[in-house]
């Protein structure tokens, strides 16, 4: 079987194209396989194929819709997991990978410098296109999706410009160049090699024009100067101008000037990789405070290098508060950011060698000069960032093992990392717990991403929403966004929706945000018995209980209550409430956790012990008994 999106979006078997259906199933398919192997929450799925607008039911559409996708591509080429769907397919059987995979070659020839070569598999992979990309899709995801597809059709059209103007193919390069100017106006890079043709063609003053032309519309439409890059090949041009220019219209065997085109292959300046600041970042001063000042003491001295690592539950704001963290030091690290989402969910995790790469390749490193092993990547890593004076963000860590070959060796460099556990094992870290908003920074925050209107005007209101949404991060921002969508709701209809815990989970949801999703994430990294703990603690009809409740539940000694009860502590679905005059540790459930757990359901007959009576605080299991989630209530202990 093999997926094509780069046209119209089909699938081939046998060298046959089945009927796929409508614009929603090329939809699907399409979401499905730029994410191939990866999975695709419910949400984002009900996005790409409904926008904003997803019909009642949308649930058993969507299971409908994947169900005939399924009889097309073949039931175990899709399945579920925790996270949502996975289409499960070989890169080489989808031609948007197999076009990545030629031009990533043809950059490593440049590099190299061989450009016939490059040129040559520039050609192949543009040939793969049939026409404009996700052909057939629903509109809004043809919207939304297609200019990222579309932007790698130029990068690589841009390379092959690169490539033919280091063979000396100016006067073969000029019609191209001049409709991919007109086509993109505001692009610098095809602007820049229309410049250098015209220049190695005699035809200077036509070149210097193009410049004029491009420097207007960026002045004029966006307010800004051109980039380095044009700038200094205007300037070269300029500086060129003394030498004799080659004669227009003869085709020269190479560069007859000493102007060189815009590099495509290398990075011309320090990698600055960490995503966009947070435009409504909210709160967090202390927070924030306590990282710029571990990380800035790197290269003051101190003789390791610092690391940070940011934890708390998901929706917090851990990445958010890294990222604004990140952009406040970036000055104190002239060596630039490397920035890492290591995607801690079983299904979708990163894998360090391939982290490392990606760091290399960005350092200047040629793909082709990388060692096959994952110690020869570590080691090759720290070599070049000996002399660097960089941070490094590693974002949504899964564990101590998966970061520690990410790390550099010098103490110039820092590191801040994002992680739902605590990596208490990682040697020499500082860490920092980040924890739910207070309501304070959580009215503000909502008031920020709804817009003020209709917090301001009904601040009591704004108080029960945020209460509702336990004053997380992320459940605000949905409600909010939900909100600012849609300004002919009411607040307090708002609220009265979010106060049926039923459908609580089911209304935080806005585009490809969904609290449940997030949930999902922390869920999954626990064990099978754990996941029983937390559905049958969740079903209490008391709000808090101790690690004796969890092995009465359970039916197990008190030793396995103790590590079930800690895991879920570590895994932040639960807290610590309080400490008893007796000194038991209480622990509780936030409302939005609760109302995750209570919906999982571990086993239709989960064995679990029934507790016959319990000695010096241990219980003792006498017989086996179907899965009940009140079992043992009655042993809740007291303060």
């Amino acid at each position: 079987m093999q997926v094509r999106l780069l046209g119209p979006v089909e699938v081939r078997r046998d060298g046959v194209c089945p009927r796929l259906g409508g614009p929603l199933q090329r939809s699907l398919l399409a979401v499905l396989t730029l994410h191939a192997n990866r999975a695709v929450s419910r949400s984002r799925l009900t996005f790409a194929l409904w926008g904003d607008d997803p019909p009642m039911s949308v649930e058993a559409q969507l299971h409908q819709r994947v169900s005939r996708l399924r009889a097309v591509v073949g039931r175990k080429s899709i399945v579920r997991s925790v996270a949502g769907y996975v289409l499960t397919i070989e890169p080489t059987a989808v031609d948007v990978e197999m076009f990545d995979l030629a031009v990533g070659k043809a950059r490593e020839a440049m590099i190299r410098g061989e450009a016939e070569e490059a040129r040559r598999g520039l050609d192949e992979a543009l040939r793969l296109w049939r026409g404009p990309a996700l052909g057939g899709v629903a509109e809004h995801f043809a919207r939304v999706e297609g200019p990222a597809v579309e932007e790698r059709r130029l990068a690589a059209v841009e390379l092959r410009a690169e490539a033919g103007l280091e063979l000396g193919r100016h006067a073969e390069l000029l019609g191209e160049l001049k409709t991919l100017v007109a086509e993109h106006p505001l692009r610098e890079r095809p602007r820049g090699h229309l410049m250098l043709a015209l220049h190695r063609c005699g035809r200077t003053a036509e070149a210097l024009e193009v410049y004029r032309e491009g420097r207007d519309h960026l002045v004029h439409e966006l307010g800004v100067e051109p980039g380095a890059g044009l700038r200094a090949t205007h300037a070269a041009i300029l500086a060129d101008t003394q030498m004799e220019p080659p004669v227009a219209g003869i085709q020269t065997e190479g560069p007859r000037s000493n102007v060189a085109p815009l590099p495509c292959g290398c990075p011309s300046q320090a990698p600055a990789q960490l995503p966009p600041d947070i435009a409504d970042f909210t709160g967090r001063t202390a927070e924030a405070h306590a990282v710029t000042s571990a990380l800035s003491r790197s290269g003051t001295g101190v003789d390791a290098m610092p690391v940070m690592v940011i934890s708390g539950p998901g929706g917090v704001g851990k990445t958010a508060l890294a990222i604004h963290a990140g952009h406040q030091l970036a000055g104190a690290f002239p060596g630039g950011q490397l920035y890492a989402n290591l995607h801690a969910s079983e299904s979708a995790r990163a894998d360090p060698p391939h982290v490392l790469a990606q760091f290399l390749s960005a350092l200047g490193t040629p793909r082709t000069s990388l060692p096959d092993s994952h110690e020869g990547l570590t080691a090759l890593f720290r070599s070049v960032t000996a002399q660097r004076h960089m941070l490094i963000v590693l974002d949504d860590a899964a564990d101590e093992a998966q970061v520690r070959s990410l790390l550099p060796g010098n103490p110039n460099c820092a590191v801040l990392i994002t992680s739902r556990v605590r990596l208490t094992g990682l040697e020499g870290a500082r860490r920092i717990d980040v924890d739910v908003f207070d309501p304070e920074d959580a009215g503000a925050f909502l008031g920020r991403v709804e817009g003020r209107r209709r917090t301001a005007a009904d601040p009591e209101a704004s108080a029960e929403l945020i209460r509702l949404c336990g004053c997380l991060p992320l459940a605000i921002r949905i409600a909010g966004a939900k909100l600012a969508a849609r300004p002919h709701w009411d607040l307090r209809q708002f609220a009265t929706l979010l106060s049926d815990e039923r459908r609580r989970l089911d209304e935080l949801v806005a585009g490809d945000l969904e609290l449940r999703a997030s949930l999902a994430l922390s869920y999954g990294t626990l064990s099978q018995e754990a996941r029983a703990a937390c559905h049958m603690l969740a079903r209490l009809p008391v709000p808090e209980f101790t690690a004796v409740t969890c092995a009465e539940l359970m039916g197990v000694p008190m030793r396995v209550g103790e590590r079930v009860t800690e895991q879920l502590l570590d895994a932040w679905l639960i807290k610590v409430s309080r400490v008893s005059p007796t000194g038991q540790t209480r622990y509780r459930f936030a409302e939005l956790v609760r109302a995750y757990a209570r919906e999982q359901f571990p086993g239709e007959q989960a064995p679990v012990e029934s507790v016959s009576h319990r000695d010096g605080g241990h219980s003792r299991a006498r017989e086996s008994a179907p899965y009940h989630p009140l079992a043992g209530v009655g042993m809740i202990a007291t303060p």
